[in-house]
């Protein structure tokens, strides 16, 4: 099983997933790679960080299932290390954003996609102003591409209002677990 969860900046998919991991220890979360700058708590063991160098070569070479660039720095999931998780049966998270998350789909129709949508705009420009890590530009630029986010959420199998984190993480919990009974469900039959 393949399980993507994405949400604009401050929507809470890595808080999630981090859970979700917890939860569901049969799932591995596939690692990413980056040219963003490691900041000291942030990203650390969920990034590979790299130079834009590296990372073009990646490009070029097809080394990555998915990637995007977002404020000048790539993101991206080594084919590899995807291709080595899905051989093994492991089940798969994946944390990422929208472009990501429709190259998986893309690749893998199977794949279920959830989208966490913040209560409302208003909700997630607070959470990104009390992150204080974004310049006034960098608010500007999160708080456009949220909205296009959440436009292209339409896309996705599941979207969840994240308003309160432990009820997000009970329904995504029901989300999957009825995934994972259908696909034995359909297996069986």
């Amino acid at each position: 099983m393949i399980v993507v969860i994405s949400s604009p900046s401050g929507g809470g998919k890595t808080t999630i997933a981090k859970k979700l991991l917890e939860i569901f220890p049969t799932f591995k979360i596939s690692p990413s790679f980056t040219t963003r700058t490691q900041r000291e708590g942030l990203g650390e063991g969920k990034y590979r960080f790299v130079l834009k160098e590296k990372f073009e070569d990646m490009i070029a070479k097809a080394e990555l299932i998915e990637w995007a660039s977002f404020f000048g720095n790539y993101y991206g999931t080594p084919r590899a290390e995807f291709d080595s998780l899905l051989n093994e049966g492991s089940d798969i998270l994946l944390d990422i954003d929208v472009d990501g998350a429709e190259a998986i789909k893309a690749l893998y129709p199977e794949a279920i996609l959830i989208f966490l949508t913040p209560p409302s705009i208003l909700e997630l420009k607070k959470r990104l102003v009390e992150r204080k890590r974004d310049s006034e530009k960098e608010l500007i630029e999160r708080f456009k591409r949220a909205e296009m986010e959440i436009k292209r959420s339409e896309n996705y199998d599941y979207r969840v209002v994240n308003e309160d984190i432990e009820k997000t993480i009970s329904m995504i919990k029901e989300i999957i677990e009825k995934e994972k009974r259908s696909v034995v469900t359909y297996k069986n039959s």
